[in-house]
């Protein structure tokens, strides 16, 4: 009943924080397992673990270690351009004809065999942004690119990729580099880039229903939950991939290319971590 009490106060509390009035505390589960007493809510959430309940205390749980996650695969895909049924369904060869389009291919694995390791391309074959490749991963040249797995999030999987694993959704970040050209003069090839990339694994085949983008249920409108936002993936829609890469230019870091959206084509798969 206590645990119960607090999950309904939730709106309350915060508004009660805004005032520095009473605030909801007890046991929280932190995702390594362990459990610390008498940890206000939000502070709780915000090192990703679980409220047990205003007063609840360690010794009245029991706390276990959330799963970790990795994510195989690849696709196809185009952004850029308003969306218009049929215009970026098919093969890389098709999309190619969509002037204004930057029309990409993606691929790769983060998480094996651990939360610090994995690879991943990115190929920008035609539209605005050129033509050009960019790699990141844990054995890539020169020294200094990596990947790692940040976030794991969005239980429980959608069916049936929920054989593989237990989330919808996965963070990574990373240090790539750029080859065969970039999308700015001022990038170079070989310039060591930050990226971040968001996975949602919405089911399967990974292209969605029929390969066709789902209409009126709010996939086109926005409906992902975005790079590191607490919020829920849709399983009626097709899987989501997103990547920003900022470089430095001119002694600041910029934002360079983004790409984002439901894919057209592949498939993208959350699985259980390999520890």
């Amino acid at each position: 009943m206590k645990r119960l009490l607090c999950v309904l106060s939730v709106v309350v509390v915060v508004n009660a924080m805004a005032s520095g009035a009473w605030a909801c505390h007890g046991a929280c589960c932190l995702p390594d397992g362990t459990c610390v007493d008498n940890v206000e809510l939000n502070a709780c959430l915000a090192d990703g673990g679980q409220h047990m309940g205003e007063g609840v205390l360690c010794g009245e749980v029991n706390c276990e270690p959330k799963p970790t996650c990795r994510v195989t695969g690849g696709g196809v895909d185009c952004f850029g351009g308003v969306f218009v049924p049929g215009e970026c369904q098919g093969a890389v060869g098709r999309m190619k004809k969509n002037p204004g389009i930057n029309t990409s291919t993606f691929g790769g694995q983060a998480g094996a065999p651990g939360s610090v390791f994995g690879e991943w391309t990115h190929v920008n074959h035609s539209g605005p942004s050129g033509k050009w490749t960019f790699h990141a991963g844990t054995h890539s040249a020169p020294d200094g690119t990596f990947m790692e797995v940040i976030a794991c999030s969005d239980e429980p999987a959608c069916n049936p990729a929920a054989a593989n694993g237990f989330h919808k959704q996965i963070d990574i970040v990373g240090v790539g580099t750029f080859k065969n050209g970039s999308p700015r003069p001022e990038v170079l090839v070989g310039d060591l880039c930050d990226v971040t990339i968001h996975i949602e694994d919405l089911g399967e085949p990974g292209k969605g229903v029929k390969g066709r983008q789902p209409q009126g249920n709010g996939c086109l409108e926005g409906g992902h939950a975005g790079l590191l936002v607490d919020d829920f993936g849709d399983c009626g829609c097709p899987d989501f991939y997103e990547i920003r890469i900022s470089c430095d230019v001119g002694g600041v870091m910029e934002e360079v290319y983004v790409h984002s959206g439901y894919i057209t084509a592949g498939n993208l798969q959350m699985h259980s971590s390999l520890d």
